[in-house]
């Protein structure tokens, strides 16, 4: 079986899920993006055939919820999307 890592990107939590803006504040997109992604890291982490996580994001929120699971985080810098 062939072991393949999984590349996780995350932009800024206050872009994220903007086609909800009509429905959710900010706030709750953010932390409908926040459970999404824990939701996503839980199921890569337990996929078969899957050596490794490597997370993009320069959210302290972000990073810190990828790295509760193990996952190699890449701090994106400002100059980044």
């Amino acid at each position: 079986m062939t072991m393949s890592w999984a590349l996780v990107p995350v932009k800024n939590l206050s872009r994220s899920k903007q086609r909800l803006g009509d429905v959710l504040c900010p706030e709750e997109r953010e932390g409908l993006m926040l459970a999404m992604l824990q939701d996503v890291l839980t199921a890569i982490s337990g996929a078969a055939g899957v050596q490794g996580i490597l997370l993009v994001s320069r959210s302290a929120q972000v990073l810190a919820i990828a790295g509760q699971i193990g996952a190699e985080l890449f701090v994106e810098t400002a100059g980044g999307s």
